[in-house]
């Protein structure tokens, strides 16, 4: 990243040392302008990444939808069936049997 200082353009690298941000000077001149086009390059080059990454992303959810739609359908029957025949889950946990208890007779 160039910064004007005193009217020239100086070019510093963030970077982490010891987990801290820091600017590091590079210099002025040919070299520092090669470096800069080169470090252009990479972030165009990650960019690029991201943006077929995303794309990628939402081609995939939209084939994915549907069927998350309908593991959602069948987990609402699936529970309903459960719950109909007696089973229940504690703090979402698996699926149990509730315990049934003879009947005390009166004495």
């Amino acid at each position: 990243m160039f910064l004007n200082r005193g009217g020239r353009k100086l070019l510093y690298l963030s970077r982490r040392v010891n987990g801290k941000p820091k600017k590091i000077y590079v210099g002025t001149g040919p070299l520092a302008d090669l470096l800069a086009a080169e470090l252009e390059g990479r972030k165009r080059a990650r960019k690029a990444t991201a943006e077929a990454y995303a794309a990628w992303k939402a081609q995939v959810g939209a084939v994915e939808n549907p069927l998350d739609q309908l593991c959602a359908g069948l987990d609402q029957v699936t529970s309903a069936s459960l719950l109909a025949h007696g089973y229940h889950r504690h703090d979402r946990g698996r699926w149990r049997k509730k315990r049934e208890y003879p009947e005390v007779p009166d004495q």
